[in-house]
């Protein structure tokens, strides 16, 4: 097994522990997508196309998730802003765009 494959199972194995995870926190139901879990939020929102501007150094994950829970489709962020890996996995997963202004 070469370092790439090796890479992309314990990425695929961390990204199915953080789906329970957040399964387990968030008390949603499960469902099996592509051997994947996922969780649903009964909270969460669909995207209606608007863009929120945070003026923070770092977007944290629960950052995103309460622009999402606003219906937010857009985060706008400084040039400089530190944006978590977790924050912009969950943006990924909910199909929200981060901009950094110019």
């Amino acid at each position: 097994m070469n370092n790439e494959e090796l890479v992309k199972l314990i990425f695929e194995l961390v990204m199915k522990e953080i789906a329970k995870l957040e399964a387990e926190q968030s008390g949603g139901t499960q469902a099996a997508a592509g051997g994947t879990q996922v969780a649903s939020n009964p909270a969460s929102r669909a995207c209606d196309a608007t863009s929120m501007e945070l003026n923070k150094k770092v977007l944290s994950e629960s950052d995103v998730k309460l622009a999402h829970r606003n219906g937010a489709c857009e985060i706008i962020v400084s040039r400089k802003a530190i944006v978590t890996c977790l924050a912009a996995e969950y943006a990924n997963r909910q199909g929200i765009t981060i901009t950094r202004k110019a």
